[in-house]
């Protein structure tokens, strides 16, 4: 990835000098990922084509990822299954035609009801599937849930329907694994950022009005509560799961935690402002209003796969490096 002042050396893997080198565990493999042309599949398909894999992307529409530009993505299979489509017409469907595809390794990016998760799972098992990668998100944790928030830790009641879903699926996976060895690896997510979609903003929405409004030099109203955002781009988050894919012998069972570093609302506003649209300074305002989330690190547990792998490596300063790519690379999309 280009160099950039504010993400220094990257930090991708420690230096990332022998990710590439394979090992017995990271073989050729036949993946597919569910939800290839989202956010986080837009650069997980072509990272996992750099590495030699043969990777099926399946989406519920036929539009392009969000990176269509790289040349990964003429070596990607595509393949249109609507999810919700398949299992209203029967439990599972969606599954068994994930299912004839074939894969070794499935990658499920596009899941957000126990149901869909149920249908999926009754499918595989049993099949040739010898890895599968559950992709969740932090905010199954709830903002009453004791510090630290941990991955071995019991959950606190969620948050919200979303948090709700987040939390059966979780505990569904995990059951299923300890009673039926079904082979899956839990990844929490926070917040994704990369180039193509609008981010979080400082207020908690994903309005283009907020970065507008801080390139104008306007006064942005934040909420007056200790909080924070944590932005994971998404080609750290797609090389977490290319890790976990290649270390599956030690990371099938497990849950882990990814956030992006924590950074305050204020200080989010000052470095798109600053980083971004060379402004001074922007004048901000607090008054009561959103809730945000919590700060969540990525914990010791993730941080120490096998390999010598130091994930938090990949979160130097990479908000401040997710907000200027984000608003660098598709302004010209959204911002007018």
């Amino acid at each position: 990835r280009t160099e950039h002042p504010l993400r220094p050396a990257c930090g991708v893997l420690k230096g990332n000098p022998n990710f590439r080198k394979r090992t017995a565990a990271s073989r050729i493999m036949r993946i597919a990922v569910l939800g290839g042309n989202g956010e986080l599949g837009s650069y997980l398909c072509p990272l996992l084509v750099e590495e030699g894999h043969e990777v099926t992307s399946v989406t519920d529409d036929n539009l392009e990822p969000y990176m269509p530009e790289n040349p990964a993505w003429k070596k990607v299979k595509r393949v249109v299954m609507d999810r919700t489509s398949l299992e209203s017409e029967a439990f599972g469907l969606y599954g068994k035609r994930v299912a004839d595809l074939k894969p070794e390794v499935v990658v499920d990016a596009g899941c957000y009801t126990m149901e869909h998760c149920k249908g999926l799972v009754s499918a595989l098992r049993g099949t040739g599937v010898q890895h599968t990668v559950h992709v969740g998100s932090t905010h199954l944790y709830s903002p009453s849930q004791p510090r630290p928030w941990v991955e071995d830790a019991p959950r606190a009641a969620p948050c919200g329907q979303f948090a709700l879903e987040q939390q059966n699926m979780e505990s569904y996976l995990i059951a299923e694994h300890k009673e039926s060895k079904y082979p899956v690896t839990i990844m929490l997510l926070s917040n994704l950022v990369g180039k193509g979609w609008v981010p979080l903003s400082p207020q908690g929405t994903y309005d283009p009005v907020v970065f507008e409004a801080i390139k104008s030099g306007g006064k942005i109203m934040l909420p007056k509560v200790p909080c924070c955002v944590q932005l994971l781009h998404a080609g750290d988050a797609a090389q977490a799961v290319a890790k976990c894919i290649a270390l599956r012998t030690n990371t099938t069972g497990e849950v882990y935690n990814f956030a992006g570093v924590p950074l305050s609302l204020v200080a989010y506003v000052q470095a798109v402002g600053q980083h971004v649209y060379k402004q001074a300074a922007v004048p901000c305002m607090e008054r009561d209003m959103l809730q945000f989330m919590d700060a969540l690190e990525t914990t010791d547990k993730a941080e120490k796969l096998e390999g010598g792998v130091v994930v938090g490596e990949w979160q130097k300063a990479v908000s401040l490096e997710a907000a200027d790519e984000l608003l660098r690379n598709p302004a010209a999309l959204w911002i007018k």
